[in-house]
């Protein structure tokens, strides 16, 4: 073999090994694009078959077969799980999509019955617009549900908050002003105060207006452990589930500002959502469908729901269940708000919570115990918080004696 027959035959691997690199990368590039679009939709782990029904196949599928419309199977689980405050055996749920991002989606479903798994489409379209797919469902303070919408805005992922018009779950979506950052929403148990999940970062942040604003934050309230989202126990206890793991974490002691999430005793059952059931044992949504601890603690094991045979007490009513859910008291439920006594009961109620509040904040400052990722606090804010303190407790006692207690 000469040496320009050896020559072209090198010439002509080198170009066969070229070409085989990029074929390669081709090949890199798309699964990484179709991994990527998956991580988008919060990057879980894992495919079940989710029954979705519209109503128009319901009725098809009892003999009334004027609708046209057919079943629709999703290969991907449900991912975010909310009691109804109507009905007590309903849930309303989204679920992952094998749509790309972009993609309009109505992925808003609701259940009447857990065991089953069959998860039904309202008639209406409750998608949040043509460019969002809702990743995470709540209630605010007047029982209108909310929602975070992801997009895709110049490769970036956004999360806007939605909320409903009424408390009727077919009204209309209104899009609220927010920083675009709030994966997940909750309210803190203690004083009402909204909470939120970052993206950026997986740290619990806190709105700065009393009256719950969506736009404006501070924090990380207490830097730690990264989450996807929080709730409570029925100890109240906060709750977190893991941003990276999807494990189920709790905070070392009860107040979470300064707690620690506890790493070492954690429950290791990959959840996408949690809510308790009336027994007080969790029910999770996960990738292998809807389970349920077996027992009321926090390490229990989870079953599948249809497997759970246990038989416990009920230690917990749905306002509680709500309560430890989305943070909220609904204190028009507890007391007869159509009453002047009822309504007197509900004001008293919530003075005291946000003065045990306000005492709290002044214990610490007074120690000075400040903490560092908080606004800087002096004198007039001390001076304001103790003239609220005080009229708080004057306003309290009027109440108290008005209503002979």
């Amino acid at each position: 073999m000469d040496n320009n027959t050896i020559k072209k035959w090198l010439d002509n691997s080198r170009l066969i090994v070229v070409l085989y690199i990029v074929l390669v990368i081709i090949i890199l590039v798309s699964l990484f694009g179709e991994e990527r679009d998956k991580l988008l939709k919060e990057g879980f782990s894992g495919n079940v078959t989710t029954k979705v029904t519209t109503n128009a196949t319901q009725k098809a599928e009892s003999g009334n077969d004027d609708e046209s419309n057919k079943n629709v199977n999703m290969v991907m689980p449900v991912h975010s799980i909310l009691p109804s405050f109507d009905q007590s055996q309903r849930y309303y749920g989204v679920y992952l999509s094998a749509k790309k991002s972009g993609d309009h989606l109505d992925n808003f479903i609701y259940t009447n019955s857990l065991e089953s798994n069959k998860w039904l489409k309202p008639v209406e379209d409750l998608s949040l617009s043509e460019d969002h797919i809702i990743v995470d469902l709540s209630y605010d303070s007047n029982k209108r549900l909310t929602a975070i919408g992801l997009s895709m805005a110049n490769g970036t992922a956004e999360y806007d908050i939605f909320k409903k018009s009424s408390s009727d779950f077919k009204s209309d979506w209104i899009l609220m002003e927010s920083n675009k950052k709030m994966r997940s929403l909750c309210n803190d148990l203690k004083n009402g105060s909204l909470l939120g999940c970052s993206s950026y970062d997986g740290q619990i942040y806190e709105s700065k207006n009393r009256l719950l604003s969506y736009k404006d934050w501070f924090g990380p309230v207490n830097f730690d452990k990264p989450m996807r989202k929080i709730m409570f126990d029925k100890e109240g206890y906060m709750i977190g589930i893991g941003l990276v793991d999807n494990y189920i974490y709790r905070k070392k002691t009860i107040n979470w500002r300064e707690s620690k999430w506890d790493t070492k005793n954690y429950n290791k059952t990959k959840v996408y959502d949690l809510v308790y059931d009336n027994d007080g044992c969790f029910i999770a949504t996960t990738k292998d469908g809807i389970k349920k601890q077996t027992h009321p603690d926090f390490n229990s094991l989870f079953v599948l729901l249809k497997d759970f045979n246990q038989e416990h007490e009920d230690l917990l009513d749905n306002l509680e269940i709500l309560k430890f859910k989305t943070g909220n008291e609904y204190l028009d439920e507890e007391f007869d708000t159509t009453t002047e006594l009822g309504r007197d009961l509900k004001r008293l109620y919530e003075f005291k919570k946000i003065s045990k509040d306000l005492c709290s904040s002044k214990g610490k400052f007074n120690k000075g115990n400040i903490n560092p990722d908080s606004e800087l606090v002096n004198s007039q804010t001390l001076n304001r918080q103790n003239d609220e303190i005080n009229e708080l407790y004057s306003m309290i006692d009027d109440l108290t004696y008005k209503l002979g207690m």
